[in-house]
């Protein structure tokens, strides 16, 4: 059933490790036709492949069909194999535009998503800048964060605090042209959403307050801590 589907994905991107890696897991895809993009671009299948659109979605080969699909259609081409119910919904009229959009919010900001530092060799892979979907993706992180706190009884006297201590590194940005200013708010603000996931349950249970807040806290910290070279490494 998978013979004929290779994804070509991005190594760098963790979330792209994750999800092929479960394709190859759950058997919708083989071990052998999960490819790294660092290491196609140096065989017969980079011929095959448009790389500037490939830096934005990942590109799905069907060795049968003798077609190249990118992003959602190319996640569908290896869920539909054993969901077809799934290519029925993201092709509805009136839901075909959230996956695309969803999709677009998450792999042009995919590698400030994880923080991590981009080897060399490696940057030449990654999205292409997209200012419209990097404000999209600072504004979500921002409605996710602010609506949780804002959500929380115990801590309304405090939430403007706690969203400045959230918006602290943009306070950095301020000498960074726009595009570098952008990128470091991405890096340094993804761990808000993060924080947010482990405080809402304080939002219905707000006797364990204290206890997720100080989770909250702990790991929101350790992960700014963590992004602080990936932070001075702007692309």
């Amino acid at each position: 059933m998978a013979a004929d589907k290779i994804i070509i994905y991005d190594d760098t991107c963790p979330m792209c490790v994750w999800y092929t890696g479960v394709f190859v897991k759950t058997g919708l895809l083989k071990p052998e036709n999960r490819r790294a993009f660092s290491d196609v671009a140096q065989t017969d299948l980079s011929t095959q492949i448009d790389w500037e659109r490939a830096r934005d979605e990942i590109p799905c080969m069907d060795q049968e069909a003798g077609i190249t699909r990118y992003g959602v259609d190319s996640m569908l081409a290896v869920l539909g194999q054993r969901f077809p119910w799934l290519i029925r919904i993201a092709d509805h009229p009136l839901l075909r535009w959230l996956p695309r959009l969803l999709y677009k919010i998450v792999t042009y900001n995919r590698r400030v998503m994880s923080g991590a530092v981009i080897p060399e060799h490696a940057r030449a892979y990654g999205p292409h800048f997209n200012y419209f979907y990097r404000y999209l993706y600072l504004l979500c992180i921002l409605a996710c964060f602010g609506g949780v706190v804002n959500g929380l009884d115990l801590l309304a006297n405090l939430q403007w605090l706690v969203l400045g201590l959230g918006l602290s590194p943009l306070l950095f940005t301020l000498r960074m042209t726009h595009r570098r200013a952008l990128h470091y708010a991405g890096i340094m603000l993804s761990p808000l959403v993060l924080a947010a996931v482990l405080l809402w349950p304080a939002v219905y249970w707000p006797a364990a307050m204290p206890f997720l807040g100080v989770c909250a806290l702990y790991v929101w910290l350790r992960m700014l801590i963590r992004r602080w070279q990936a932070a001075h490494h702007l692309a």
